[in-house]
Parts: structure tokens; sequence; C-alpha cells
């Protein structure tokens, strides 16, 4: 059963009883003004989630997630679509107050790590002044994303496109296309993918 801490009196959640009773894990309040909306029709083996004050957790309907681990400070906000799909770990840092989107229709592999911040000031020695900001990530619809795939603060991937294993993503990945490495850079484009496998017609048939 899913445990619930903190004041949940002084946050709006909505979050079914059958999806309570068959979820193990704990959501843990640590403030007032937090919203949680998880739709009927979705399920996570595990979930672990901190929220801060004013953050925000929305996971959308006919979701299946293994194990779900998720960190919003104050103000911060995740969302996940509907109908994603997983197979292993989904760790989502939202340390600061910024946003983390996971569009409709995603196909996750094990370990998924995302983060929209370093977690730690860098500081120009000069001016005294803090120069990594954080920044959203953002994953379009019907993206599927490799086994140990990384998101960096700033990741931008457009609907369609498939991340391979691995691969650590920093910046804008274009809708279908085919993005691998370290850091990940468009291997092909105009490219798709379907969850079923269909037969391979050879080149030029």
């Amino acid at each position: 059963m899913l445990t619930i801490s903190g004041e949940p009196a002084a946050n709006r959640l909505q979050i079914p009883a059958a999806f309570q009773a068959s979820t193990g894990g704990l959501i843990e309040l640590q403030g007032a003004g937090t919203e949680i909306a998880i739709a009927e029709g979705t399920g996570i083996a595990s979930l672990y989630a901190v929220l801060g004050s004013d953050a925000s957790l929305e996971i959308g309907p006919g979701c299946s997630l293994p194990s779900l681990i998720v960190h919003c400070a104050p103000g911060a906000k995740v969302k996940i679509g509907a109908r994603c799909r997983a197979v292993g770990l989904i760790t989502l840092h939202a340390h600061e107050p910024e946003l983390i989107t996971i569009g409709d229709d995603c196909l996750i592999s094990d370990n998924l790590w995302a983060t929209v911040s370093d977690m730690h000031s860098i500081i120009d020695i000069e001016t005294g002044r803090r120069i990594n900001p954080a920044r959203p990530i953002h994953v379009g619809n019907h993206v599927w994303l490799g086994r140990n795939v990384t998101l960096l603060k700033g990741a931008d991937i457009g609907a369609g496109s498939i991340i391979g294993t691995g691969a650590v993503v920093t910046g804008t990945i274009a809708g279908n296309a085919l993005a691998a490495g370290s850091p990940a850079v468009v291997r092909r484009e105009g490219v798709t993918w379907r969850h079923d496998l269909i037969p391979v017609t050879p080149a030029g048939v």
C-alpha cells in the first residue's frame, strides 16, 4: 500500500483508491499547496516521491511503470502523459523549480535518469555569480528511450524520436530522429518506431 506522509489536507491530492491500495512506496509531502493527480487506469508497482510546497506531479491514464522515483523542489513540476510504458526504474529529479515533461505513448527502457539541475552551484570566481541555472526537460509524444538514457537540463526531444542505449541528451533532438552517444547526436532523420516487430523489407523492394 502507498503511504502518504506530511499534511495531505494542506495539499490537493487526486489519487485513486485502487492505485493507493496496489502501489508500494511513499509520497512525502514537505509543505503545502502541492498538487498530485494520478489518473485512473495507471499502475506503478513502486513509487517514491518527495515534493516541496507548490510542487506538482501529474501522471496520465493508462501508464504502466514498474518503479518511479520523483523529487520536486518547491515550485517544481513533473508531468507524465498517457499510455507511457517502462520496463525498469525511472528517476526524475527537479531539484529546482523547473518542469520535466514526458509526453503520451512513450516507451522507456530500464534506468532512465533525468535532472533539471546540476544539484550544486558553479561559481564565476571574478563575479561571485552562479553560472549554471536549472533548465526544463521535455520529451515529446511517442518517444522511445533506450536503456540507461540520461536526460540533463535543457534536454528537448521531439515527437516520434528514438534515443539509443546509454545516450546522454544535453540539448535539442528534433522529432522523428534517431540519436545516440554521449553527448547524444542525431544519427538518422525521417524515422519513427512501432511497438510491434514487422517484417524487414529489403531495400529497393
